[in-house]
């Protein structure tokens, strides 16, 4: 799991809630693990520079890459850059891990709606250049919700406690599980 605060295992606890979930519904032959290198007040360029040198003691062979970047970048970030950075990290997943198929969340943030809609045709033009990029969870719909992100955040940005279990469910959902 790769992301910025909304990922960040010091911060969440829907990474580990989602494989124990995980585990739980499916076949004992599978077994689900995580590597959660989440960190906080990162965004898109920061994992493009970086992705590598944090993926590289990772031992686990993954077959699924969760991504959770943009939020961050809302403010600072140009189109041709973003998509630069975010096809440079999955790039590089793909690179580590040849078999992974990776999901890109879309993201969002209160008093953002019109980015956040921007940043999800963002992450539309990118699956559709990378066969092995899928469609994560959906943030606009599911944290923004009827209330601006009143019931499943702390501040419109940070999953609170019906966040974290709503993000478990939305993975779980997208991973088909």
């Amino acid at each position: 799991m790769i992301g910025d605060s909304k990922t960040a295992q010091a911060v969440n606890t829907w990474p580990a809630d989602l494989v124990t979930a995980l585990n739980s519904a499916t076949d004992p032959s599978e077994t689900w693990r995580h590597d959660n290198v989440g960190a906080s007040a990162t965004g898109a360029a920061y994992w493009a520079t970086n992705v590598v040198s944090i993926l590289a003691p990772l031992k686990d062979n993954h077959v699924i890459a969760l991504i959770n970047l943009g939020v961050n970048d809302f403010a600072a970030s140009t189109e041709s850059a973003w998509k630069a950075n975010i096809l440079t990290t999955v790039d590089e997943v793909k690179m580590r891990w040849p078999a992974a198929q990776v999901y890109l969340m879309r993201p969002w943030k209160r008093s953002n709606d019109t980015t956040a809609d921007t940043y999800a045709g963002w992450i539309a033009d990118l699956i559709a250049v990378r066969a092995f990029l899928h469609a994560g969870p959906d943030e606009r719909i599911w944290l923004n919700g009827l209330d601006d992100g009143a019931t499943m955040t702390t501040d419109g940005i940070h999953y609170n406690s019906a966040g974290e279990a709503e993000a478990v469910a939305q993975w779980r959902s997208v991973l088909g599980h």
